[in-house]
């Protein structure tokens, strides 16, 4: 298969081609496109962005062994909304979405050490809060915590000096609203990694609830209605957590569909499924970052997938976190069923996956039984060599702890 091309170039002048045509047989179909802009918006977004469809590998295997509630034993101190993680010196730096204060811990023994990011470090409710949602290392060893960007109080990036204790707050509205500006919805940065450059950092958006799963795949809302924006009674299940393009859908595309297998566009760009919930990446430079500005030196869309729910719908894997495994890129997902980036929803599934040229390759993660996940995991860091993870997760319950859970990776990751 052809390998996924970047945006520029013959890329973009193909993606503005293929736009045009997902418009015309809109307009036959009498669906209406909610660009911002009009066609020549529509035709900016889909020249912009290369859509990637992630596939379930059957050889990978993520399962967890070990489950701990991230309290303290000595002062009953826990960890309530954890959103993002890193592994240093063999200490945890878990940091909190609801929270001012991020918390190193040790795995071994679950003793926690605070850390006041911002203010006096207390816990906010979910209007108020800075919602921190990513967090990395750099080469020189400074920590980045990144809010989530959707509103003006989570576009702040706290650095952090963990030989000093110091810290200080970047305002980033600069690269928020850069990043807003190639979105249909508003930025959801929930995962950070280093590229294997040292100088690059990729950003991972997650789509916004169910509206997200719809808007922010506006080329492909063109050529579907709602009508068959869910598989029809008694359909069979999505085909590696992904459903088939309807009818409409691959006449536009005018590229074959054969079994479920990727159909590669011309000059190899990749098809997303049908009815995909589209996540993005954005890559910036450290230095870009630290300034908290951009400019977006590349960006990518991607399609991860699918789980039902308990109804029979299908449910979105979106990211959650990313983290670097040599020259490659390992991201969380969750399949959470909700209406929006704010609200919380039941989570009906996780993966975990790698992100390659052509898309990206996925295991649904399991329980120590097998049996799947149901667990809302927002952090992980790899243990060195890649076979074990840490992950942590949020339950959504200000009243309960959130978990460390240790997980093995089995396969060709």
């Amino acid at each position: 298969m052809a390998q996924a091309k970047r945006a520029g170039g013959v890329g973009r002048a193909f993606f503005v081609r293929r736009a045009a045509r997902l418009l015309r047989t809109a307009r036959a179909e009498g669906v209406r496109c909610d660009f911002g802009g009009g066609a020549r918006g529509a035709r900016h977004y889909a020249a912009r962005m290369i859509a990637t469809a992630a596939r379930r590998d059957e050889r990978l295997q993520a399962r967890i062994v070990r489950v701990q509630a991230l309290v303290d034993p000595r002062t009953g101190e826990r960890a309530g909304a954890a959103s993002g993680v890193i592994l240093r010196g063999g200490r945890l730096l878990v940091v909190q979405d609801d929270s001012l204060t991020a918390l190193w811990i040790d795995p071994g023994t679950l003793a926690m050490e605070r850390v006041t990011l911002l203010g006096d470090g207390g816990r906010l409710t979910k209007q108020e809060k800075a919602d921190f949602e990513a967090v990395l290392e750099t080469p020189d060893g400074t920590i980045l915590a990144l809010g989530s960007g959707g509103t003006d109080r989570r576009k702040r990036i706290v650095v952090y000096d963990a030989g000093t204790s110091e810290v200080r707050t970047i305002d980033a509205t600069a690269l928020y609203d850069a990043l807003a500006a190639r979105l249909p919805e508003p930025p959801n940065i929930e995962g950070a990694a280093l590229a294997g450059d040292g100088i690059t950092v990729r950003l991972f958006h997650r789509a916004n609830g169910k509206q997200g799963a719809r808007r922010t795949n506006n080329v492909e809302d063109c050529v579907r209605s709602a009508a068959d924006s869910a598989p029809p009674s008694g359909a069979p299940p999505p085909r590696n957590g992904l459903r088939p393009p309807s009818e409409g859908t691959k006449k536009a595309r005018g590229a074959p569909y054969e079994g479920g297998a990727l159909a590669p566009y011309e000059e190899g760009a990749l098809a997303p499924y049908e009815g995909g919930a589209l996540n993005a990446t954005f890559d910036v430079a450290l230095a870009s970052l630290l300034a908290g500005s951009g400019p977006i030196v590349d960006e990518a869309l991607h399609d991860l997938g699918w789980v039902l729910g308990p109804t029979g719908e299908p449910v979105a894997l979106t990211f959650t976190d990313a983290a670097r495994l040599g020259d490659r890129l390992i991201y969380l997902a969750a399949a959470e069923d909700c209406e929006d980036a704010i609200a919380d929803g039941p989570v009906v599934g996780a993966a975990i996956g790698v992100l390659e040229a052509e898309g990206g390759r996925y295991a649904l993660l399991t329980e120590e039984d097998g049996s799947p996940s149901c667990r809302k995991i927002e952090g992980i860091a790899l243990h060195p060599g890649g076979r074990e993870a840490f992950v942590v997760t949020d339950p959504d319950d200000e009243h309960r702890a959130s978990e460390l859970c240790t997980v093995t990776l089995e396969g060709p990751w």
